[in-house]
């Protein structure tokens, strides 16, 4: 079986990362970018004002957990570990 790594590739279009959201895991995002390196962020969407707007909307926030390697600590089961305390992070820094 090959590794996850291995499996996914780039499906945009040349300048923007691709998004991939894990559905099994709750806030665990993979962004694969154009030269193929990808790494994992830990989104969470939140209410924000807009001040040109002047309302309040949802907005997605991104924190960047790791890049993705063949070390056992870099890898997704590592990622899904560590999303937990990257929201508790987010959770307190949009409190305070």
């Amino acid at each position: 079986m090959q590794k996850l790594q291995y499996q996914i590739e780039y499906q945009g279009k040349g300048k923007a990362p691709d998004k991939r959201f894990d559905k099994l895991t709750q806030g665990l995002c993979l962004f694969i970018q154009p030269n193929g390196s990808k790494t994992f962020y830990a989104v969470k969407s939140m209410e924000m004002f807009n001040k040109n707007k002047n309302r309040m909307e949802k907005n997605a926030v991104f924190r960047k957990i790791f890049q993705m390697e063949d070390n056992p600590n870099r890898n997704y089961n590592a990622a899904k570990l560590e999303v937990i305390y990257r929201f508790l992070f987010l959770l307190k820094s949009v409190m305070f």
